[in-house]
């Protein structure tokens, strides 16, 4: 009976992996850049992986590369082991590493088509048989997804306060000019479309005080820095009570929240403002409080 078992075991083993199918890559998402590091973006995704096989699979781990035309321009890893459910599509979360200086030597040519290709080289530790996979394969990535992602991980990171000013306090106002300055890296020219936020006396968004409102569209050179120019005028007393407070404990925080929208073919980038300002009454100064 044991021999029989045995023989069993043994050929369904050896009629799995002769009818084993390679798992495929179905598509490559982007869901959000964290940060920029020495011209390299950080960021989050998935990854999509069709297995057509009768037995579900288990990984360890998974690595990939994303090429176009022989260039290295994105790789990463699984985030924790994952299955791989039989004759099912899963997604996969992964970190991934965007190389910025691969991106923009073909920016033009990558952002003038709706969709690019690429070869992606995924390799992974996979335990169902206990079997290393290395393969290769072309698959296609939306070129918004690409530049969405870029634009906004860029803007954020390159968003700066610039000295901001205390115009006027008085006892029925307060009167402060907020500057702000954003550099575009890209190698073509993208749009300030409309930008906007509210200054509100508490950070859960509540207590509003003053808002403000971009006028007229900004252009957005080429490797520039641009500066937008803000005036925010509070007035105090119909603010109640608690801008007085504030007033009197020498001690005044304002929390700027909104949106500015870039605009690239038509497409509005929304890139988020939050910004906490700590405001001394008595000598004019403000700062800005990282959070």
């Amino acid at each position: 009976m044991k021999i029989i078992f045995s023989i069993i075991i043994i050929s369904s083993t050896i009629y799995t992996c002769a009818t084993f199918k390679i798992p495929q890559v179905i598509s490559v998402s982007l869901i959000g850049m964290d940060s920029l590091i020495n011209d390299q973006y950080y960021g989050r995704g998935t990854v999509k992986i069709k297995n057509s096989n009768t037995v579900s699979i288990t990984s360890k781990f998974m690595k990939f590369n994303l090429f176009y035309k022989n260039k290295l321009i994105t790789n990463g890893e699984s985030q924790d082991n994952f299955t791989l459910n039989s004759r099912e599509i899963t997604s996969v979360p992964v970190r991934f590493t965007i190389l910025i200086d691969s991106i923009l030597g073909y920016a033009n040519e990558i952002f003038s088509q709706d969709t690019i290709e690429l070869n992606s080289h995924v390799k992974g530790n996979f335990t169902a048989l206990n079997f290393q996979l290395e393969h290769k394969q072309a698959i296609k990535l939306s070129s918004k997804e690409i530049i969405n992602g870029l634009i906004a991980s860029s803007a954020k990171n390159s968003f700066k306060l610039l000295n901001p000013k205390v115009k006027t306090i008085k006892l029925e106002s307060t009167e402060l000019s907020v500057d702000f300055a954003l550099k575009n890296t890209f190698p073509f020219d993208l749009d300030i479309d409309k930008a906007d936020f509210n200054v509100y006396l508490k950070e859960n968004g509540k207590s509003k005080v003053s808002d403000w409102e971009l006028e007229n569209k900004i252009k957005l050179k080429t490797n520039t820095d641009t500066l937008i120019k803000t005036n925010i005028l509070i007035n105090n007393i119909r603010t109640g009570t608690g801008m007085l407070e504030k007033l009197i404990s020498k001690k005044l925080d304002f929390y700027l929240i909104g949106t500015v929208g870039i605009n690239f073919k038509n497409e509005l980038i929304k890139l988020p403002i939050r910004l906490h300002l700590a405001l001394n009454p008595i000598s004019g100064e403000i700062s800005s409080i990282e959070e």
